[in-house]
Formats: C-alpha cells, sequence, structure tokens
C-alpha cells in the first residue's frame, strides 16, 4: 500500500491587483451557515440519484464546513431518490473567474 501527500499552493499573478471578495469569503466561524452568502443545499439540482441533498447534513462547527453524506432513507422526496442522502452547498453569489484559495480535508 502507498501513500502519496502532494500540498500544491497557488497564488494569484504578481502584477494582479487581488481583491477580496466579502461576499464569497467565509471562516466559517459560529455555529450555522451564514444564509446571506450560502444555500444549505443546491437549489436548481437535488442531488445525484440515489443520494438526495438534506440540508440538515450541512454543519458548521469550530471554523469548519462539514457536508455529510449518511446511509438513510428518508419520505417525501422523489422516488428515484433512496437510501441515501448527502450535502451540498452554493453560493448565493456568482462569479465567472478570479483567483480561490481553500483549504479541505476529505
Amino acid at each position: 500500500m502507498f501513500l502519496f501527500s502532494v500540498s500544491i499552493f497557488a497564488a494569484p499573478p504578481a502584477s494582479a491587483k487581488w481583491k477580496l471578495i466579502p461576499e464569497l469569503s467565509d471562516e466559517f466561524n459560529g455555529s450555522k451557515l451564514d444564509t446571506s452568502k450560502w444555500y444549505n443545499h443546491n437549489p436548481t439540482w437535488l442531488g445525484g440519484e440515489p443520494g438526495y441533498f438534506n440540508p440538515e447534513n450541512v454543519v458548521v462547527t469550530n471554523g469548519k464546513l462539514h457536508l455529510y453524506a449518511k446511509a438513510e432513507t428518508l419520505t417525501n422526496v422523489p422516488k428515484d431518490f433512496h437510501d441515501f442522502t448527502t450535502a451540498a452547498v452554493r453560493s448565493k453569489n456568482t462569479v465567472l473567474y478570479g483567483y480561490f484559495e481553500m483549504k479541505f480535508k476529505v
């Protein structure tokens, strides 16, 4: 068994005038998702069948956004969604291009 670890760090071009966009920035401090910036689901997509996007699978704690997938069956969801729930977060703001920075762990 092999384990590989890779760290890649990118920065905006030195000539660029980097500007933080507050509407797209979040440190996830607090106990819930900032609903002025984020949807706790994807309003245009229910999920990848059979996994249904369940807003309850989106949790904010200790400065981290947690997105959970669970083996569970919900009632009152379309028939093709069964046995699993997943999570999605979508920005309420649109951006077409830019420099994005994030830290995440799978």
